[in-house]
């Protein structure tokens, strides 16, 4: 899937896109075009393409900032009302803030709704890909997990419940880790995966096992 120069500089402009939504989420008073150059270290104008594409998407919203001195004062940019762009992370977050309450075991609860949402959605695509990790990458950018791979190593660059994770991440990333499991089980791989829950900042990583080994045709 990443074999042309097309679709490496798809996957670097997401992973980047990513990035910058995930620091506009980290500011919610609202952050300026100038702050986030500051923060990415990236050209103005990269920054700025980003934020139109975020903008275009209903990820992100800019209003004018209060004036200070003479000049216009600059636009800031916060992240679109929740409610607007996913509404059903809030029922999450109480659903996770529940199984943590009232369950012996939430993590293994966790894994085990995880797995039946991942078996309900695994016929959504038509074909399996080639590799357990490229069947996990597909059904996460559907996702919107914003997944950027080396080999057998997935980048999630933006995950539709942070608030809900950042609350109660053994419940939700249990789902999540779950849920991959799902996935790539119904759809007959037979792999091992490894979640890593905000590995750098902003990003968490899914390791989806070695290369799956095919049993070698019978000999005539």
């Amino acid at each position: 899937m990443e074999k042309t120069s097309g679709s490496r500089g798809v996957r670097a402009r997401s992973a980047g896109r990513a990035k910058v939504l995930d620091l506009v989420r980290r500011n919610p008073a609202g952050v300026t075009l100038v702050a986030i150059v500051r923060f990415t270290g990236r050209h103005e104008n990269t920054v700025r393409g980003h934020l139109d594409a975020l903008l275009a998407d209903g990820l992100v919203t800019r209003v004018r900032g209060e004036a200070r001195g003479r000049g216009r004062p600059p636009m800031v940019w916060r992240a679109a009302d929740e409610t607007r762009t996913g509404g059903y992370a809030g029922l999450a977050a109480s659903l996770a803030r529940s199984i943590s309450r009232t369950a012996e075991n939430p993590r293994a609860v966790a894994v085990a709704a995880g797995i039946e949402w991942g078996r309900d959605i695994a016929t959504t695509v038509d074909a399996p890909a080639a590799t357990a990790v490229e069947d996990a990458e597909q059904f996460l950018e559907q996702l919107d997990y914003s997944p950027v791979r080396t080999d057998h190593v997935l980048a999630l660059h933006t995950c539709p419940l942070l608030a809900a994770a950042n609350e109660n991440q053994e419940v939700v990333c249990g789902v999540h880790e779950g849920l991959v499991r799902g996935i790539l089980t119904a759809r007959g791989h037979d792999t091992d995966i490894d979640l890593e829950p905000f590995a750098s900042p902003g990003t968490c990583v899914l390791r989806v096992g070695p290369p799956e080994r095919r049993p070698a045709p019978a000999a005539p």
